[in-house]
C-alpha cells in the first residue's frame, strides 16, 4: 500500500502570510448507521479520538446512553462521554469501529488520537514539504 499525501490545511494570517501546518484528513464518522462527512485532525497527542459532541447529538445518539470519561489536553480538563463510532478515512479502506471520547465545545469536528488513529494508519509529517501522508497498516 502506498502513503497518501494531503497538503496541510491553510489560514491567512493578518500579514497576508498563509501558514499550512495544520494536517487534517477527509473522513466520514457514523453512530448508529448515521454518519456525517467531516474532516479530522491528525494529533499525535491526543491520546484517544474526540469527536464534538455536537456531531454525535445530531446524528441522534443519545448521551446518557454513554459513559462519562475526563480528558486532559493543552486546553484544559473536561468531562466527555465515551461512544462507539464507525470511522471511514475517505479513499483508505473500509471504515473501522472505533471507541471515541464525545467532548462539548470541541475547537474541531474531530481529532484523531493514538490509540485507534494510528494504530491503523502509519502518520509522516513533512514540515519542509508542508504536507503529511497517511498508509493503512490494519
Amino acid at each position: 500500500m502506498t502513503y497518501t499525501d494531503y497538503p496541510y490545511m491553510c489560514r491567512v494570517q493578518s500579514d497576508g502570510a498563509l501558514p499550512c501546518d495544520i494536517p487534517t484528513v477527509p473522513l466520514e464518522i457514523s453512530f448508529n448507521g448515521k454518519g456525517l462527512k467531516t474532516s479530522g485532525l491528525v494529533d499525535s497527542g491526543c491520546t484517544l479520538t474526540h469527536v464534538n459532541e455536537a456531531i454525535a447529538l445530531a446524528l441522534g445518539l443519545e448521551l446518557a446512553a454513554c459513559k462519562e470519561a475526563p480528558t486532559t489536553g493543552i486546553s484544559g480538563s473536561a468531562v466527555g462521554h465515551l461512544a462507539m463510532a464507525s470511522i471511514l478515512i475517505d479513499g483508505h479502506g473500509e471504515a473501522f469501529e472505533s471507541r471515541v471520547l464525545l467532548v462539548k465545545d470541541l475547537p474541531v469536528a474531530v481529532l484523531l488520537g493514538q490509540d485507534n488513529f494510528f494504530e491503523k494508519f502509519n502518520v509522516k509529517f513533512e514540515k519542509s514539504k508542508g504536507t503529511f501522508a497517511i498508509e493503512r497498516i490494519s
